[in-house]
């Protein structure tokens, strides 16, 4: 079973998704003109990279937009826009264009997203390092669209220019192109996709990158490895199964609902959420989850061999996080998981492990002390950490699956994902020489950061644009009427 991603020759455009009629006459109309020199085959590569830029984004982020919004005709027309800024100088670009017809509040919108897209470009253009606090002020400063806008374009060049195989593997991955594209995804995109909340595509653009790199360095044997791993895998709707029944068996419940994000197996991205009811009038129980993607496992095998020499299949390949009310309910679970991981069926024993301050150890400690039995997870050497970071987990494997389930509370889990322990200020990749620690980030980058992730509720709302139009703004219609430069 084929979970890596990979070129999209399969693709079949949805029906469903529509751009405007004033988008498309757009695109007729200044494609030709924009691309001159450019041969059949270069321009089909670019319509094909739109179409799967448009599939991608519907995939990845379709949830928060109808299929027939707005960003679409934005997808449709952000090189036509890029191109006329590149042929035209600004002003006399300007003349030609407008006055035509009056915007309405679709083409204010649209416009806007191609001018942030272009901010976007510009910033990544000039600057020689991106610190956590440029990119947070970048985003400030643009609507949130034009990151998954940009994130889904940078993800279809990249596959559609990745051969899986052959002797043109180090030439592709070593051309100026592909290594822009690879920086930009890893250091800017990605990171601003999991901050903003598009974890599947933040995952799906660093997976590319990681293969993308080993290619060129002629490392894919850890690719290899890694599809071993995944092929070794059930199928996805019997994955999440199996993550139901390790749940319900973990906190002795049988009512567990899963609902699966899937963006594709062409994608090779997986992950979702389940409930499970408390009872008792209290809200339902929730987990997260994701199966380790192409990239991310070739990634971890590569570093574990540098480390230790030898070659392994990591232990968290299918991770799932518990989030507790608060550090009671925790105590409670972690006690649970202990007792109950060896007595599921189809399931091994595996072990646990507690991470934090030495006052959290020792409490996660104390509290499951009466757990054990000879079906409990052995505990491993608690790892002491002071940066505000804390979880407990156990290992176990079910179905030779592994999986790694930890809990934590809904407040560390706000923390993790947008506060001082946040996945992006330790693990964010560096261009330049820019780097950042939770001790060295100051509270305003952390209001910025919480700022960003709470507009994620306001995404797609075009009516939250400013009313007026600056004189930089291209607008469709007017693009469909313009016959010259």
């Amino acid at each position: 079973m084929e979970q890596n991603l990979h070129k999209f020759n399969d693709y079949q455009p949805y029906p469903h998704i529509k751009i405007s009629d004033e988008a498309q006459a757009a695109v007729d109309h200044f494609q030709s003109r924009i691309k001159v020199g450019h041969d059949r085959e270069r321009i089909a590569a670019e319509n094909h990279d739109t179409e799967q830029t448009m599939m991608l984004f519907r995939d990845f982020c379709g949830g928060d937009f109808p299929d027939n919004s707005p960003v679409y005709d934005a997808i449709a027309l952000v090189d036509i826009h890029k191109g006329l800024q590149e042929r035209l100088r600004e002003r006399i670009a300007h003349r030609a264009l407008n006055g035509y017809i009056k915007p309405d509040e679709r083409t204010e919108y649209v416009f806007g997203l191609l001018d942030d897209c272009g901010k976007v470009d510009d910033f990544w253009q000039k600057q020689s390092s991106i610190s956590i606090e440029d990119m947070c002020n970048l985003l400030g400063t643009v609507d949130l669209e034009a990151i998954p806008i940009l994130g889904a374009k940078s993800l279809a060049f990249m596959c559609n220019r990745m051969p899986l195989r052959g002797n043109d593997i180090q030439e592709v991955s070593n051309s100026p192109e592909m290594q822009n594209q690879m920086a930009l995804a890893q250091t800017l995109l990605a990171p601003a996709c999991e901050l903003i909340g598009y974890d599947g595509l933040a995952m799906a653009l660093q997976s590319v990158v990681s293969q993308a790199a080993m290619r060129r360095d002629r490392q894919t044997y850890f690719i290899d490895k890694a599809r071993e791993v995944l092929d070794q895998l059930p199928p996805p709707e019997e994955l999440q199964e199996d993550i139901t029944r390790v749940i319900g068996g973990l906190l002795d419940h049988d009512s567990i609902n899963a609902e699966s994000f899937q963006g594709g197996e062409r994608h090779g991205i997986l992950f979702g959420e389940g409930l499970w009811d408390r009872g008792n009038d209290l809200p339902d129980g929730r987990f997260v989850y994701r199966r380790k993607s192409t990239g991310s496992i070739a990634t971890k095998v590569q570093d574990d061999y540098r480390k230790y020499g030898r070659i392994e299949t990591p232990r968290d390949i299918v991770g799932i996080t518990i989030i507790a009310q608060d550090d009671k309910e925790r105590l409670r679970i972690f006690g649970q998981m202990i007792t109950n991981a060896g007595r599921v069926d189809d399931q091994k024993i595996g072990s646990a492990k507690i991470i934090g301050s030495s006052d959290f150890i020792e409490q996660m400690i104390s509290g499951i002390s009466g757990t054990y039995d000879e079906n409990a997870a052995k505990l491993e050497a608690p790892v002491e950490r002071n940066n505000g970071y804390q979880t407990a987990k156990v290992y176990i494997r079910r179905k030779n699956t592994p999986f790694e389930i930890q809990v934590t509370t809904r407040q560390e889990r706000d923390m993790n994902r947008y506060g001082r322990t946040a996945h992006i200020l330790y693990k964010k990749p560096k261009r330049g020489d820019s780097a950042e620690s939770g001790d060295q980030i100051d509270e305003k980058i952390l209001e910025f950061m919480a700022d960003i992730h709470d507009r994620r509720e306001h995404i797609g709302e075009a009516e939250l644009r400013p009313t007026t139009i600056n004189a930089s703004r291209i607008l469709i219609r007017q693009l469909s009427r313009v016959g010259h430069y």
